[in-house]
């Protein structure tokens, strides 16, 4: 028994330093990690409030750690900022890398510079390694203000006496009249135009005046006939009194109809008018003296819910120039506007438009055929006016000019400035921007 007991014993002496030797070989064997990814990556700053929000991506196939959405335009890191990671594995190494290196852990604060910046991470094997390049955009122009590129010239068909260019049903028609011989081109980019037959063109045009709608297009005669076609080549006469000036086009809403607006002759009185539903006419108070009634520039939008017609300068039966702002809701009863110490200053041949949630008015003269060169805007409906900053101005290489076409594209981002007249003919077409619609696109 007591033999039998031994051996149990030198058994499980033998056991025990064979499993003590096995152990030891496996702690020898252990593998540290590889990982030298970083997973997240932020920064935020005290004086740069904003920063904290800005989403950075990581492209772990390249090593290169970016934000998407550029910083305010002139964004200056001068204080350090925040450095907020988190890693693939908790023991790796992260060193800073600008003009020096250092050894860094996320929530330290670091100096962004100009210089290339980069991350390294060491692996907590400490052999594999992971090298990330960090890229700060920030926005090199200011969204509050207009670029602009000249995008077509020499366009034959804007060398003649007078143009008009609208848009409609997804395209531009250019109208353009030399002597008493007019011609109608079409685009769908404003680069390259093509003729479109002209035979079925009511003669003695008024080309400034012609306007759009969704479904027509209307226009006048300079012996006060009035038009309206649904495609371009066929014209229908409509029964009307003589028309005097086509002043814009209501567009139809949940609560108004297409309405265009005019002055016409009756009774041998110039009065207001409305022609609704290609059907109804009605007819509003006499014109006062003071009212545009030609080379004035409109501009048809919505404004509370409530669709507009908004004219601005031009001259008036006795051909003085106007510095004016008139507004319509209805067509044919008008309110004037403009308060006389924010006003436009005397212009005619200019162009107003919507863009941005304002009036823009561009181009045109002033009382002394100088031509105008300074951009104006309206965020109340014309009521007051005010001269725009240089970052809203035309290049030096834009020839200055009246009796130009303006149109915003159907999106809203763009608008164009096709042809005129200046020191010579324009023959151009230009394309302006804010530079905070791009951003965002």
């Amino acid at each position: 028994m007591r033999s039998k007991l031994r051996i149990f014993a030198l058994c499980s002496l033998f056991g025990l330093l064979f499993g003590c030797e096995k152990n030891g070989t496996d702690l020898d064997k252990i593998i540290l990690s590889e990982d030298a990814h970083l997973l997240s990556f932020y920064l935020a700053s005290d004086s740069i409030s904003y920063l904290s929000d800005t989403k950075f991506s990581i492209d772990q196939r390249n090593g290169k750690i970016f934000n998407k959405d550029s910083l305010v335009y002139q964004t200056s890191f001068k204080d350090k900022v925040k450095i907020i990671f988190t890693k693939g594995n908790n023991s790796s190494t992260v060193t800073w890398a600008d003009q020096d290196t250092v050894k860094i852990a996320s929530g330290d604060t670091i100096k962004i510079t100009d210089h290339l910046m980069g991350l390294k991470v060491l692996a907590p094997d400490g052999l594999r390694t992971k090298h990330y390049e960090l890229r700060i955009n920030i926005h090199q122009a200011d969204p509050d203000s207009i670029s602009y590129n000249r995008i077509a010239n020499n366009v034959d068909a804007l060398n003649a006496d007078l143009t008009k260019t609208i848009l409609f049903r997804n395209n531009y028609y250019l109208f353009s009249k030399k002597g008493s011989e007019l011609s109608l081109y079409q685009s769908e980019d404003l680069v390259n135009w093509e003729a479109v037959a002209t035979e079925n063109l009511p003669s003695g045009l008024v080309i400034k005046q012609i306007v759009a709608g969704s479904n027509c297009v209307f226009a006048h005669t300079e012996t006060g006939e009035l038009y309206m076609s649904d495609d371009l080549v066929g014209w229908d006469l409509i029964e009307s009194e003589k028309v005097v000036a086509i002043l814009g086009l209501l567009y139809k809403s949940s609560i108004q109809t297409q309405s265009l607006s005019l002055i016409v002759e009756k009774e041998n009185q110039s009065l207001f008018a409305c022609f609704q539903n290609q059907s109804t006419w009605k007819y509003g108070k006499e014109v006062p003296t003071e009212f545009p009634v030609n080379n004035f520039s409109s501009v048809s939008y919505a404004r509370m819910n409530t669709q507009r017609i908004t004219v601005t300068g031009g001259e008036d039966i006795n051909k003085e120039v106007l510095a004016s702002t008139w507004s319509t809701e209805d067509g044919y009863y008008w309110a004037r506007m403009n308060s006389k110490s924010q006003s436009l200053p005397k212009i005619k041949n200019h162009n107003v438009f919507i863009y941005n949630g304002r009036i823009f008015a561009v181009n045109g003269e002033n009382d002394n055929g100088v031509i105008n060169t300074a951009v104006y805007s309206s965020v109340d409906g014309g009521i007051t006016w005010e001269t725009m900053a240089n970052k809203y101005l035309f290049p030096s290489e834009y020839n200055r000019r009246y009796n130009a076409s303006v149109i915003v594209d159907e999106d809203a981002v763009f608008f164009y400035v096709i042809g005129g007249e200046g020191v010579s003919k324009c023959t151009d077409i230009w394309r302006g921007v804010r530079n905070g619609l791009m951003f965002d696109n």
